[in-house]
């Protein structure tokens, strides 16, 4: 018990402690002399709203503890804790990488919507509304070669648009994707 790095203390059956190892008394800011018959009471500050069980040092200070409690019989109880404040710690800073991660995706996802829109407007669209006008001049056209000439561009155009939109559906999907895999 006088080497185990967690807090341990005995309590009898007036509640008072009996026994502290150097871990809990380090851990509560005592010597283990100090607290001997000092009432447990005093070092519990029970549990929070939170949910979580606290321990309270010499200093006024509280830190969140795991602790298992073992009924001693008639003689009281031994009581084993262990500071969480380093694991509570990493956890929230955990959590606030996971929501930046979070945004930071949201985001991304945001600005290659964005990109997206970007390049069908100007590129497909734009392209769609030449042809629109070519094939309406055709229409128009006062010969049959003429109308000839301008279908002959148009399909033309269709194909450099049809080129480009391969282009931007290989951005969307690149073939190394499947090659490669994400990671690479």
């Amino acid at each position: 018990l006088e080497f185990a790095g967690e807090g341990i203390y005995h309590v009898d059956e007036r509640g008072r402690i009996t026994f502290a190892n150097p871990a809990a008394a380090q851990m509560l800011g005592w010597t283990p002399e100090e607290l001997i018959g000092k009432p447990a009471e005093e070092l519990l500050d029970h549990t929070r709203a939170d949910g979580i069980h606290y321990l309270c040092r010499r200093d006024g200070t509280c830190f969140p503890v795991q602790f298992r409690s073992n009924p001693d019989g008639a003689t009281g109880q031994v009581v084993v804790f262990s500071d969480e404040s380093e694991r509570m710690r990493m956890e929230r800073e955990l959590d606030a990488a996971r929501d930046r991660a979070d945004r930071e995706r949201l985001q991304a996802a945001e600005c290659e919507r964005a990109r997206w829109a970007r390049e069908l407007h100007d590129e497909t669209l734009q392209g769609l509304a030449g042809l629109h006008v070519q094939l309406f001049s055709a229409a128009r056209a006062t010969s049959v070669e003429d109308m000839g000439a301008r279908i002959a561009e148009a399909q033309r155009q269709i194909e450099d648009e049809m080129e480009k939109l391969r282009g931007l559906i290989s951005e969307l999907r690149p073939a190394a994707l499947d090659d490669l895999g994400l990671a690479a």
